[in-house]
């Protein structure tokens, strides 16, 4: 079977098959990260400005909170009021990343962070006149 170099300590090099199904892979999981934050954007009601995630104790990726246009930070339930069920949404789309540790949300959800634990999610207008 045809072997090719890799870069990293595999005696007998990877496989063709090997090598492209994980390039797949990598791309694929990369594709869908990038769909999480694009159906976040597309789901912020008018008004909010920005939408934040933490990882939580499970540990998980969670919606932890929103801030308004005003700048002031509301609890995650409290999304509810602008738009029915929008929580739930929220919080099983970021559960369905997998992310469970900061390094590894870094790597996709890079951007306005507001501390080590949290990172932001905003509308480009919001984004705009936060500027």
């Amino acid at each position: 079977m045809a072997t090719t170099e890799s870069p990293l300590i595999y005696p007998d090099g990877l496989s063709p098959e090997f090598t492209s199904a994980r390039d797949a892979y990598s791309h694929a999981a990369a594709q869908f990260h990038f769909a999480f934050i694009a159906e976040v954007e597309r789901l912020i009601p008018t008004g909010v400005a920005a939408v934040l995630f933490s990882i939580n104790d499970t540990p998980r990726l969670t919606f932890a909170g929103f801030r308004l246009a005003d700048g002031s930070e509301r609890d995650p339930e409290e999304i509810d009021e602008l738009r029915p069920g929008l929580h739930d949404t929220l919080d099983m789309l970021a559960a369905e990343q997998g992310f469970t540790d900061p390094e590894a949300a870094d790597s996709y959800l890079l951007g306005d962070e507001l501390d080590d634990e949290r990172w932001v999610i905003t509308t480009v207008t919001a984004h705009v006149s936060d500027s």
